[in-house]
């Protein structure tokens, strides 16, 4: 499933507001497939 980037930027911004943590590998990943 594909998402509108500000939509990913936004859910990425609300997890890591709810709970400091790294970026998972399915993040990278997507990160990756877009460059």
């Amino acid at each position: 499933m594909m998402w509108p980037m500000a939509m990913y930027e936004y859910m990425l911004m609300r997890e890591r507001e709810k709970k400091r943590r790294k970026p998972i590998p399915e993040e990278l990943e997507y990160v990756e497939m877009l460059q």
